[in-house]
């Protein structure tokens, strides 16, 4: 088999990139398999492939050390991969060459796409990405609630929902969709999809209760599902009240990380001593921030609320627009992030939960 370095090494290193290193070597060991006109990388809960221009008439298994020649050939070379006696390989580039071992890779079992999907759900893949992203700094990272480790996708009405939480915050975007279905991608594939996603135009999803199988232009993505009952979502959010604060998101931005810098505290406060303008104020004995923001607000005067500073920072900095708008129901209660750039389908929200502050202590 003979191949372009500029083919073959861009799609080892984006599989790569999606499928990590099992810690089961002795079942998913390191290095891909090329089998037919498709490389294929595999471990405990992935599966992902790709095709390539040419059909090997044996399988061929490459560990990292070949990959990793392949992938640092002169510009322009062309790979001649053989598989010798035994399975053994032999991997030619003009006056580089190099011979591998043979690589046991019969006990791996290659995963099939879901056999009971209720059909193929395909979306633009530019705005799946994008409401993605949008949501992934919400994914819970606790072991101790796996249900939530990972993407919701709830599909119905007419749009995609996408939701992450992780109990103290929440991101929600919505893109269009003509079907109806659920699941849970969990944090490995949903890194998995973003890195594969790049350069595709469209994006086609199957799923059961157990697995979901993704086609990302020329590359499949074969995931096991998240188990476990997702939280309902539509029952935490709150309406849009009459207590509110818009804001240019850039600049209450600079402000926050001003305060980050200037304070060694978590939490920051949002005081409205007048309407029209938001005092963030933050510090203990060793340092204090103050800062104004103008705001344009409705029934908040004499109203605080403080938070942490990193989850008001990631919910603002994900929302969409030049303006967020923040709504509030009290000191206590979630506040519900919104921007300026929603539409009948492409809509984004997002939930932080306000924090108890302790004492002041003052100093100057």
């Amino acid at each position: 088999m003979k191949l372009l370095k500029s083919e073959l090494a861009p799609k080892l290193a984006k599989l790569r990139a999606a499928v990590p290193y099992s810690k089961q070597h002795d079942i998913f060991p390191a290095g891909v398999i090329i089998k037919d006109n498709a490389i294929t990388i595999v471990n405990e809960t992935l599966q992902a492939t790709c095709t390539i221009s040419e059909k090997v008439d044996e399988d061929v298994r490459l560990d990292d050390r070949s990959i990793e020649l392949i992938q640092n050939l002169p510009a322009g070379a062309e790979v001649d991969i053989e598989v010798r006696e035994a399975g053994a390989v032999h991997i030619k580039a003009g006056k580089i060459w190099l011979n591998q071992s043979p690589l046991e890779a019969s006990n791996i079992v290659y995963q099939k796409p879901p056999q009971a999907a209720p059909g193929t759900w395909s979306f633009d893949a530019a705005l799946l990405r994008q409401a993605m992203k949008d949501v992934l700094y919400a994914v819970s990272k606790a072991d101790t609630k796996p249900a939530h480790c990972g993407i919701r996708f709830d599909a119905d009405d007419g749009v995609l929902n996408l939701v992450a939480l992780d109990g103290y915050r929440s991101a929600w975007d919505t893109i269009p969709c003509g079907n109806t279905f659920g699941f849970t991608l969990p944090n490995d594939a949903v890194s998995a999809v973003l890195s594969l996603i790049d350069g595709a135009d469209t994006v086609s999803i199957q799923a059961d209760s157990r697995t979901a199988f993704f086609t990302i232009g020329e590359y499949t993505l074969l995931t096991r599902l998240q188990t476990g009952e997702f939280l309902n979502y539509r029952s935490v959010y709150p309406q849009p009240g009459e207590k509110w604060a818009k804001f240019d998101r850039k600049s209450f931005l600079e402000t926050v990380r001003r305060c980050q810098i200037a304070t060694p505290m978590v939490s920051m406060r949002l005081t409205v001593k007048k309407e029209g303008e938001i005092e963030i104020t933050s510090g203990n004995s060793t340092a204090s921030f103050s800062e104004t923001v103008e705001a344009e607000t409705k029934g908040l005067e004499g109203f605080k609320i403080a938070f942490n500073q990193s989850y008001i920072t990631d919910a603002i900095k994900n929302i969409r627009g030049d303006n967020a708008v923040l709504y509030f129901i009290g000191g206590l209660s979630p506040v519900l992030i919104k921007g300026d750039k929603d539409d009948q389908t492409l809509k984004q929200s997002a939930l932080v939960l306000p924090v108890r502050e302790k004492p002041d202590k003052g100093g100057n």
